[in-house]
C-alpha cells in the first residue's frame, strides 16, 4: 500500500499536507498547516491575513513548529522548508 501523497503548503512550504491548501476553484481546504498553524480558509478569510503577512510574522518569531497534535520531524528546518515555495528569508 502506497503512502497517501502529501502536498506543500503554499504559505511556509511545509511538505505535508493531507490535501491541496485551496481546490482548482480557489476554494479553500480549511486544512491546517501544522508547522506554523495556518488554516486555508480562517486565517487568510475570516482573519484577512495574507499568505505573505503570516509568513513574515512566523519568520519574525523565529519560525517556530507550531504543531499541536504532531511533533516537528527530527530533520525539520524551517528555512530549508521556506525553499520548497521558492521563498529565501534573510
Amino acid at each position: 500500500m502506497r503512502e497517501r501523497e502529501k502536498y506543500i503548503c503554499p504559505v511556509c512550504g511545509y511538505p505535508g499536507l493531507s490535501e491541496p491548501a485551496y481546490n482548482d476553484y480557489g476554494n479553500p481546504s480549511f486544512d491546517i498547516c501544522v508547522s506554523f498553524w495556518y488554516q486555508f480558509g480562517k486565517t487568510d478569510d475570516d482573519e484577512h491575513f495574507t499568505h505573505e503577512q503570516w509568513r513574515q510574522k512566523w519568520i519574525a518569531e523565529g519560525a517556530p513548529w507550531r504543531g499541536k497534535s504532531k511533533k516537528a520531524p527530527s530533520d525539520w528546518n524551517p528555512m530549508e522548508q521556506l525553499r520548497n515555495i521558492g521563498v529565501r528569508p534573510h
